[in-house]
């Protein structure tokens, strides 16, 4: 499985699993007039060597999430 990088925060986990139907390389990607749709789920969970990284990580989340919506419509990428 390729390691994506979309964005930094401080305390970055330690590692991060997938899982669904993403995590297991089963997802089906339809592709149509320039923009990409994955079907099937994906939940993702992120592991912390300690309470700090996991406090520092919490505290940047909600930028990371406005950054990934952003780079998603960039891309012509939709998520439901």
């Amino acid at each position: 499985m390729g390691r994506h990088t979309v964005g930094r925060l401080q305390g970055s986990a330690a590692e991060l699993v997938a899982f669904g139907s993403l995590g297991r390389g089963e997802e089906t990607i339809l592709l149509n007039d320039g923009r990409a749709n994955v079907l099937g789920d994906a939940e993702f969970c992120a592991l912390f060597r300690t309470q700090e990284e996991t406090r520092a990580f919490r505290a940047g989340l909600h930028s990371l999430e406005v950054l990934l919506e952003a780079e998603l419509r960039d891309k012509a990428l939709t998520a439901r």
